[in-house]
């Protein structure tokens, strides 16, 4: 058997050796030692310390960088270090990502490094490194492994047990901890190794290991089925998937539990525990099934749960723990049952027992929750007193009264564990709008119902954290208060909303006009933010264009363009901005996307975004706007107001910017415009050249610091219809001017096609030199167009599977055809609609170089960079429904109108245009 202590030793004698004799030579020199557990590290770590005749820098990775040579650098600008030791790798959620960057900055760190480096992996990582960084990895000689005794390992074991029941005990039912935040990201790793390595060595188990092997694996499955069952849509096929999965894990709970008894007395805690987390799956499978078996079940693990812990004389564990079998009594309305639980344990909460260290406990509590444990519960203890008062005695003002006893109890707490905020705010609506239909007097029935309505809206002020469920339940009441109390414009607002948090955590497949945003999920992360109608949607191929020409030296400027309602803001804010913040780092410098579409002040949020102070005053309104803000639906609204649909499209064409501005007081207009940038659009007071030089500054800084800022001003043309005096569109080319010409600074501009020329009037006032004053040139031009028929096929597919709304091919086939105007080739037998069946139109005059007349009122309205001579046009014709067909060499060709596709991410499609001849123009488009 091999002595780990020696065998350690000599490891870490000869790695000094080395550090020391790289350090004198000052050069770059890299070293790799493999250790597998993390406590192990940190014992050796502090030996190297020792042995070292020079000094060893720390220098931890962040889990969420994405670049370790400018993290590296950032901490090594004022001083090099002798040594340096890099630790952390186990913990980066994208380490393939980081792995490819410390590959591509490789020689990097041979010139800017001038000293040696030590990296600590594990032998996963080491695996990863050879795959992601195999060039970087080959400047090293084998890396050494520390190894540990199978003593050690079952000693390391056990107390990794005792610390996950301290770690659940600590929260209760309070709230679930996923095991890799109690015992860390690198739990299962560790683990896996170690019994591995127990196995090898044929050592024997003890029972308590076995058991929480059991335990730990059925921890794990059951957090992946409640996150999963909280953030997507189930379809009967997953739900039976589910159940088969949750039966899985309450087996995995059984085994465990039986172990533990077998091990006796001394297991008592985990038994209770083990009752507990079974209590758990019965109730989350009662909340899918509704079966009244599931739910008895439950409370029967819960009830055994607590017996053991009164048993044990845990009573601290006991009064943590006792809230969620009332959580049981409330959901099954047991309201008898409820009563008798909170009379017995409401006073150990006012005792502030729940607060104080479990004497039991061998593990000194170190969660900054305790001390606030007990007002938690106690609040709890306070909504259930109230749900008695209304459900069981009809006393309604008692209700109320104990309803604000727990929120002023659980306010006493910080906001981060504020958990049961929004449930409070949400039931004393209920109580107070039940309270207002009982109530003689209409006129204070009608107050409490006003009341219910502004606890609602509170309600949706705290959020419901990673729950979209949850959250979208709460919309939707407050949707169905407001359409009973004839509010219909905001249970309008509030439909909205619904519909587009729905289609951000893939919940429909179907939004209509709305614009796309980046996906949210439970189980999102930098990895996955993109949006799946980017994807389905074949926008996906724009995005990595953009991307690419971001990356470009060459290219300072990028101006995207197309038709209104063509998908540029969904593109931008779903696709764009989303794969930039998943790259992270291009050319080695890390990437900061900043996102504008308002432009009422854009100096002012500018400076929010890049974290700067605000203009000294907020700017003054207009005496036009005064008095007719909008106002908004609910708290929720406020962060997101401007991005309720601002860009629904209509079958008539748009209405200019231009025009919209000389018809700001129209009734029409007073719904839109304050979401396009709030009330009013005057000057700010105050130095607002101050904070613009602020802003270049800022800039200048995150170049020389290796950052490239992208800087993307959507919905561009908004900027014109804001601000429509020259002097004050003067600035902000002054400033754009001034950001081309700092290097790794990036700009993209996105508007419509048909005010393309406004940028060619502001360029003439202010000289753009950094781009050869050619704003429309070739290079900085991006075409996005529609999509074609196919594109938008294959988006229903993609888009109504995902949402688990399914949909035959035929109807799909039928339902494009019939939103693009075209005829549908019917199946072998039947009769084909020929495709000049729809009445001809005469083709557009030609002008008199072999270009057609732009401003025929038969002809599409194109942008004139695209017509041109040699364009082979056989005639032009509208198909069914005012669609326009257009019959290129030959072949007719349809388009799908965006607008009336609604459907997520394909609302607005391809353009037949961009099949046909025009990607020869300058619209750096696929060939």
């Amino acid at each position: 058997m091999t002595d780990t202590n020696a065998h350690n030793q000599k490891v870490l004698t000869d790695l000094a050796w080395a550090i020391e004799a790289d350090a004198e030579a000052k050069q770059f020199a890299l070293h790799f030692l493999e250790c597998d557990y993390v406590s192990l590290r940190e014992q050796e770590i502090e030996k190297l310390d020792d042995i070292c005749d020079i000094p060893l820098t720390r220098f931890v990775v962040a889990p969420d960088a994405i670049n370790l040579y400018t993290g590296i650098q950032a901490q090594i600008e004022e001083e090099l270090p002798q040594a340096l030791q890099v630790m952390g790798l186990e913990s980066v959620t994208n380490l393939e990502q980081l792995l490819k960057a410390i590959n591509f900055a490789r020689e990097e760190f041979r010139k800017n490094c001038p000293f040696p480096v030590v990296i600590w992996i594990n032998s996963e990582i080491r695996q990863q490194f050879a795959q992601f960084a195999r060039d970087f990895q080959n400047w090293a000689a084998a890396a050494p492994k520390l190894l540990m005794s199978p003593a050690s390992l079952i000693e390391e074991l056990e107390r990794k047990i005792e610390l996950l029941m301290e770690g659940i005990g600590a929260w209760g039912p309070i709230k679930f901890l996923p095991t890799e935040e109690i015992l860390g990201a690198n739990y299962r790793f560790e683990a896996q190794v170690a019994l591995k390595s127990l196995e090898e060595q044929d050592f024997e188990l003890t029972p308590n290991i076995l058991a929480t092997k059991d335990f730990v694996e059925g921890r794990r499955l059951y957090a992946i089925i409640v996150r999963e069952g909280e953030g997507e849509s189930q379809s009967p096929e997953s739900n039976a998937q589910t159940d088969v999965e949750l039966q899985e894990v309450i087996e995995l709970f059984k085994s465990s539990l039986q172990k533990w008894q077998e091990v006796g007395e001394k297991a008592s805690l985990f038994c209770a525990i083990a009752h507990y987390h079974l209590a758990l799956c019965y109730d989350f499978a009662h909340t899918s099934s509704r079966a009244q078996s599931d739910s008895e079940l439950g409370i029967g693990h819960f009830r055994d749960c607590l017996a053991l812990l009164r048993e044990a004389q845990r009573q601290t564990l006991l009064a943590r723990f006792c809230n969620g079998l009332g959580e049981f009594y409330q959901k099954l309305h047991l309201w008898e049952d409820l009563e008798a639980l909170t009379a017995e344990y409401l006073p150990l909460h006012q005792q502030g027992l729940a607060g104080k260290q479990d004497l039991g406990s061998k593990v000194s509590p170190s969660d900054t929750h305790l001390p606030y444990i007990d007002q938690i519960l106690l609040a709890q203890d306070y909504s259930f007193l109230a749900q008695i008062a209304w459900h069981k005695q009809r006393n309604y003002d008692q209700a109320v009264e104990q309803m604000q006893l727990a929120l002023d109890t659980i306010t006493q707490v910080p906001e981060e564990l504020q958990i049961y905020y929004g449930h409070y705010w949400l039931l004393l609506a209920q109580i107070q709008d039940a309270k207002g239909y009982t109530l003689k007097d209409a006129e204070a029935g009608k107050k409490q119902n006003q009341m219910a309505l502004e606890s609602q809206k509170q309600a949706l002020a705290s959020g419901a954290g990673a729950k979209p469920q949850l959250l979208l339940a709460w919309l939707e009441e407050l949707r169905q208060t407001y359409f009973e109390h004839q509010y219909y414009l905001d249970a309008y607002r509030t439909k909205l909303e619904i519909k587009s948090l729905q289609q951000q955590y893939g919940l429909i497949g179907f939004i209509g006009a709305s614009r796309i945003r980046a996906i949210q999920s439970v189980k999102t992360t930098a990895k996955n933010r993109l949006a799946q109608e980017i994807a389905a949607s074949g926008r996906q191929h724009d995005v990595n264009r953009l991307i690419s020409q971001i990356d470009s030296t060459k290219d300072k400027l990028i101006i995207v363009y197309g038709q209104s309602g063509v998908g540029k803001s969904s593109l931008m804010e779903g696709g764009f901005v989303p794969a930039l913040q998943q790259k992270g780092y291009l050319r080695n410098r890390d990437l900061i996307p900043i996102y504008l579409r308002v432009y009422t002040d854009w100096v002012a949020e500018l400076g929010k975004l890049l974290g700067l102070d605000p203009p000294l005053s907020p700017p003054t309104p207009n005496p036009s706007q005064e008095g007719k803000k909008r106002r908004t639906s609910h708290a929720y609204f406020s962060e997101t107001e401007t991005r309720i649909a601002p860009d629904a499209e209509e079958e008539d064409p748009p209405l200019s910017p231009l025009k919209r501005g000389t018809l700001r007081d129209s009734p029409q207009i007073t719904f839109l415009y304050p979401l396009l940038g709030g009330a009013g659009v005057g000057k700010a007071r105050g130095d607002k050249s101050l904070l613009t030089e602020s802003i270049i500054n800022k800039l200048e800084d995150n170049a020389e610091q290796n950052y490239t800022t992208v800087l993307i001003f959507d919905q561009f043309e908004e900027l014109f219809f804001v601000y429509q005096e020259q002097q004050e569109r003067v600035e902000f080319f002054s400033f754009l001017a001034q950001c081309l010409e700092i290097r790794f600074v990036k700009v993209i501009l996105s508007l419509r096609e048909d005010y393309l020329y406004l940028l060619l009037d502001a360029t003439r006032i202010v000289p753009l030199t950094a781009i050869g004053n050619d704003i429309l040139k070739k290079d900085n031009l991006y075409y996005i167009g529609n999509f074609s028929s196919e594109d938008a096929s294959n988006i229903i597919q993609q888009l109504t599977q995902r949402a688990h709304f399914f949909m035959e091919s035929q109807l799909i086939e039928r339902l494009v055809a019939d939103l693009g105007g075209y005829p549908l080739q019917e199946a072998e037998g039947n009769r084909e609609i020929p495709l000049n069946s729809h009445p001809p139109l005469t083709p557009p005059r030609r002008g008199k170089k072999g270009d057609f007349e732009l401003n025929s009122p038969q002809t599409p309205l194109l942008d004139p960079l695209l017509g041109g001579a040699g364009v082979g046009w056989a005639g032009v014709g509208w198909a069914r429904g005012a669609k326009l067909a257009v019959n290129y060499r030959g072949e007719q060709i349809y388009q799908v109108r965006p607008i009336e596709l609604q459907i997520v991410g394909a609302r607005r499609p391809r353009s037949a245009w961009s099949s046909a001849g025009f990607r020869r123009t300058a619209v750096n488009h696929e060939g």
